[in-house]
């Protein structure tokens, strides 16, 4: 998944994977990028973020074939 926003600031990139609630002050990170990881592990997998060459963010979700 690719966009061209404004990507994800430098300070927040070490919590996207992490489990939080937007009532502990977390600029509105959810659970979503946490949950997704937690699934794609789950099945032998992995998430990995990189900048997005559209100038946004990218997350490559990799799952292995069964």
């Amino acid at each position: 998944m690719e966009d061209d926003g404004k990507g994800i600031p430098e300070e927040i990139r070490n919590k996207l994977f992490t489990r939080q609630s937007k009532r502990d002050g977390s600029n509105g990170l959810g659970i979503g990028t946490y949950l997704i990881k937690r699934i794609a592990e789950n099945y032998g997998g992995s998430v990995i973020f990189i900048d997005s060459e559209l100038s946004g963010s990218r997350f490559d979700v990799i799952l292995n074939k069964v």
